[in-house]
């Protein structure tokens, strides 16, 4: 995404409410929002506490940012035909391969000379869009976690959370 950090805007398209938008990148769940419902009404009875809740979706959201010209290009590929279920092979986080459902995007954005890569913020990496699971995803949030708090208490572990009275 060639687009500075001061130009980048997520509001929404616009609309018969909201005619004008600045938009220039969409922000998008990996996991659909529709799978996420799904399989937290599947695991709904797991949960023992708000903090075994919180750990549950935390785990499996994962956002990502797209241009604008990018997000056009979503539209022509083929995870638009389909409904993508992120969960197919279980729910274990190492099994959980979020970005798969852009690799359609490469060739897409070869179509425009363009290329289409994803970053991830914490470590400043590329993302290898095949192979990175959401156990990848925990690893990452751990890293930035300790980079806002290099002495905890970490922000991810929610172990302030832990045992807090209901």
């Amino acid at each position: 995404m060639d687009i500075s950090c001061d130009k980048r805007d997520g509001t929404a398209r616009p609309s018969k409410k909201r005619p004008i938008s600045s938009r220039t990148i969409h922000i998008e769940h990996t996991v659909q929002v529709a799978v996420l419902v799904a399989a937290l009404r599947a695991s709904i009875g797991k949960f023992d506490t708000p903090y075994a809740l919180h750990r549950y979706l935390i785990d499996r959201t994962i956002c990502t940012a797209f241009s604008s010209e990018e997000e056009d290009w979503l539209r022509d590929t083929e995870r638009w035909e389909g409904h993508y279920n992120a969960f197919k092979n279980g729910e274990e986080l190492e099994n959980i391969y979020p970005f798969r459902r852009y690799l359609p995007l490469i060739g897409e954005a070869r179509k425009h000379r363009s290329d289409f890569r994803i970053f991830n913020v914490a470590t400043r990496k590329e993302i290898n869009l095949e192979k990175f699971r959401l156990a990848d995803h925990v690893s990452s949030l751990r890293q930035a976690s300790e980079m806002v708090a290099p002495n905890g208490p970490y922000l991810y572990d929610l172990d302030m959370l832990n045992g807090l009275p209901q």
